[in-house]
């Protein structure tokens, strides 16, 4: 019988790759931070359903976020509170969990921000409605993303007769951060396959990432100049969203208008 052929020694020799302990925190980290960034592009798995319109929810938002800033009263500040905790609690039940966890991580980021302001606060409680504020701006902003999703946003920009122009930057812009952050992410991962784990130097890593990422920017911007250009499209052509109006419209811009007159009627220091 014929025996199969034996490979060579030098074949049958296991060597075992040693990777640096430190070649891949550069790269590992870069690729966490993208996924990072990645996520908070997305709309979270869950929004509320409501009842209200598109615009309606972007100036009440506006408006909150506006008398949050100027209020000079405690009680109007334990005001908005209560409204805030009334919005909280109408929020679906799988969402709260999420909501929570990034209120809490928005607002350390915030409040380490703003920690020079408060530091230098006139008194202790002066800091602690610095802090406050900041918390409750950060709450209607997350309500605001956890009950609208970006195409109300937009639509709701629209009814609102905003230039259709700037409604339609804004959405290239978002759409287009979103891919090229997932196309950065993609020539990490090769990157770190292809080296093994060992990256060339930092700096011409980056400037060799920082030259594709101009090109390919460049060049999807001239494909959608151009497919544009063949679709005929023109800012005239697109059709305006029409302003629906319903009583829970009427609620919700009632409430804003009570708590505008609230907040002058009770204007003045803490």
């Amino acid at each position: 019988m014929n025996q199969d052929p034996e490979l060579p020694q030098w074949l049958r020799i296991e060597n075992k790759l040693c990777i640096p302990s430190k070649s891949n925190k550069f790269l590992q980290k870069n690729i966490n931070s993208l996924n990072h960034t990645i996520s908070h592009f997305n709309q979270p798995k869950v929004i509320a359903n409501s009842i209200n319109s598109s615009w309606a929810e972007l100036i009440n938002v506006l408006v909150m976020v506006l008398i949050i800033v100027n209020i000079r009263n405690l009680l109007l500040l334990w005001l908005m509170g209560v409204v805030f905790l009334y919005q909280f609690i109408k929020l679906p039940n799988r969402q709260i969990i999420a909501f929570i966890k990034s209120l809490l991580k928005i607002t350390a980021f915030s409040v380490t921000i703003s920690l020079p302001s408060i530091l230098i606060a006139n008194s202790l409680l002066s800091a602690l409605i610095w802090t406050a504020k900041i918390i409750l701006i950060i709450g209607m902003v997350q309500i605001f993303r956890h009950r609208t999703t970006w195409a109300e946003l937009l639509r709701g920009l629209r009814q609102l007769h905003i230039s259709n122009t700037f409604v339609l930057t804004l959405d290239i812009t978002i759409k287009y951060s979103h891919v090229l952050s997932s196309y950065l992410q993609q020539m990490l991962q090769a990157i770190q396959l292809r080296t093994c784990g060992n990256p060339p130097h930092v700096f011409l890593l980056a400037s060799q990432l920082l030259g594709r990422m101009y090109l390919m920017s460049r060049s999807d911007a001239l494909e959608l100049y151009n497919a544009m250009i063949l679709r005929g499209y023109s800012s005239k052509s697109i059709s305006k969203e029409k302003m629906k109006f319903s009583w829970a419209d009427c609620r919700l811009l009632s409430l804003d208008a009570i708590l505008i007159f609230i907040c002058c009627y009770l204007g003045g220091t803490f």
